[in-house]
């Protein structure tokens, strides 16, 4: 085993021994996350700062000045104007001194985060996820919170709740699928208002029922399927999760989708050709959303398109 190898596992393992957890977080968000950050993107940071200071060597692509735009700004996920004035955000963080939990006001409502998040963690997350759903972002999951409106939301991948939380006025039941511990008393914190139109199913969804897994199709096989909104963001999972969710769809009436495309390079084709075959009309957000060093279609809009319907033909969105 090479020498570097084991003083780098040796440093870590006495860091992580000797530095209390509290402690660690502080330095990571203070100090590390940026010099990581600059290790980790260094390879697209040089690609975007050649586009930008370098523009006439370059082809004038969609995706150029998007890489152009980050040399500018920095990188981002989402590297579109409404980002900007992000800069410098700050929210208000309050505890509840009767479940311990911290919380923000979110459209007049208390979206909760976990016990163990600092301050500086839930306004960062926050303001990404704010981010992510302002008109501009690939990653925008609908045009007009009132789409849902008397809908059966299907939250596939909930983590903290926020798109359910901004539809709950106006939808009939919810559903809010999360497999991981820590968001579940949040969830349960966050939807307590509204509980006699809210479940909270801890499992991983998948394509198949097993011990650790749920098939949506298991899970509505006795339940109402009109009127069904899926939104889906479970890292890479969404294909999964479709094909045990297919007789659901085919059975359902008014079914529209919000599916995260983005975390596999070849899930925006696979997931776009999943529902062309079902015959039902598709729609990607505008724009790209930035991963892993890479552009790539953020969000697949179905049941959902207005006048730009896509057609086998032209569904190759992937930008490596």
């Amino acid at each position: 085993m090479p020498l570097n190898f084991i003083l780098r596992a040796m440093i870590v393992h006495l860091y992580r021994k000797y530095i209390p957890a509290r402690i660690r977080k502080i330095i990571y968000i203070h100090f590390l996350r940026d010099l990581l950050s600059l290790k980790r993107d260094f390879k697209l940071t040089v690609k975007c700062k050649l586009r930008y200071f370098f523009p006439c060597f370059f082809s004038k692509t969609e995706e150029f000045e998007l890489y152009r735009f980050m040399g500018h700004y920095g990188i981002m996920q989402t590297p579109y104007p409404s980002s900007l004035k992000y800069r410098g955000f700050k929210t208000k963080v309050e505890i509840n001194p009767m479940n311990g939990l911290p919380f923000v006001i979110h459209e007049d409502k208390k979206l909760y985060f976990p016990k163990d998040y600092t301050f500086v963690q839930i306004n960062y997350a926050y303001k990404n996820l704010l981010m992510e759903q302002e008109e501009d972002s690939a990653h925008r999951y609908v045009a007009n919170i009132q789409q849902l409106t008397g809908a059966t939301l299907l939250d596939i991948g909930a983590a903290e709740g926020i798109f359910a939380l901004s539809a709950i006025d106006v939808v009939k039941q919810v559903y809010l699928f999360e497999c991981e511990d820590q968001w579940i008393p949040v969830l349960e914190a966050t939807f307590a208002p509204w509980s006699e139109k809210v479940q909270i199913v801890k499992s991983m969804v998948s394509d198949k029922t097993s011990e650790k897994t749920i098939s949506i199709d298991d899970f509505m096989i006795d339940k109402d399927k009109t009127n069904l909104f899926l939104k889906m963001d479970i890292e890479g999972a969404e294909t999964d999760a479709l094909i045990g969710a297919i007789q659901t769809i085919k059975e359902s009436q008014g079914l529209q989708a919000s599916i995260c495309t983005y975390h596999l390079p070849d899930d925006a084709n696979r997931i776009a050709t999943f529902f062309q075959n079902l015959h039902f009309p598709i729609q990607f957000t505008d724009g790209f959303f930035c991963i892993k060093d890479k552009l790539r279609k953020g969000v697949l809009r179905v049941g959902q398109t207005t006048d730009a319907q896509i057609s086998p033909s032209n569904s190759n969105y992937l930008s490596e």
